[in-house]
């Protein structure tokens, strides 16, 4: 049987989006735009997206019609009832302040099975900060150069980019990038591997800010 994106997703995580994700929607007044970007091929997908809250992730989650995975501090996972849900709806653990190898190895794992990841090149929240090229770091250039995925990137575009309750937030998703656009462009360049990783984040995460720019409010 051909698993889509759609269907690759765990019982427990379709209960939970089916009760909640309309929920959270409208609490954030989510308005998602051009949500025929994203593909439910069942090829892996990374999602490139601007950091501004902890409320990112519960936007990103209750709006993708794919299970989205994602990185969450280790920590997290050591709390009991909240480590085993953030686990089984799909969170997977990243040790912050350090290179961990463990989770960029998970994240190309995943994307390369079919998966949906879900990636802030940000690393840190910037709330109230229009996203910019500085802030993005390398690591989703490395990562798209060593997976198959297509590369999806999502703004997140608030009122003076601060993410509020009741307030409205839009969701804007552009069009994928193809890993193979993603290889052409690094082969172009007579350069090292990790000035390779820079000028793909700057590709990337430029998409995301146009997507910002054009739809400020």
């Amino acid at each position: 049987m051909k698993y889509n994106g759609i269907n690759k997703k765990n019982r427990f995580y379709t209960v939970i989006h089916a009760v909640f994700a309309g929920l959270m929607r409208l609490i954030f007044r989510v308005e998602i735009i051009n949500p025929e970007n994203e593909p439910t091929d069942g090829r892996g997908m990374i999602i490139c997206c601007n950091h501004l809250s902890n409320a990112d992730v519960v936007i990103l989650v209750a709006s993708m019609k794919n299970q989205v995975h994602f990185l969450a501090k280790s920590e997290l996972f050591k709390i009991p009832l909240l480590g085993t849900f953030i686990r089984a709806i799909g969170a997977y653990p990243i040790k912050r302040g350090a290179a961990d190898v463990g989770a960029i190895k998970k994240t190309i794992e995943l994307a390369d099975g079919g998966y949906t990841v879900g990636f802030f090149p940000q690393g840190t929240r910037k709330p109230g900060v229009m996203p910019e090229l500085s802030s993005a770091r390398s690591g989703i250039g490395m990562i798209a150069m060593h997976t198959k995925a297509d590369i999806l990137p999502v703004a997140l575009v608030p009122k003076n980019f601060r993410i509020r309750p009741f307030k409205k937030n839009k969701l804007v998703i552009g069009n994928p990038v193809s890993h193979e656009s993603i290889i052409a462009l690094a082969d172009d360049r007579n350069c090292s591997a990790s000035e390779q990783y820079k000028i793909i984040t700057g590709q990337i995460f430029n998409d995301v800010i146009e997507l910002a720019k054009k739809n400020i409010f």
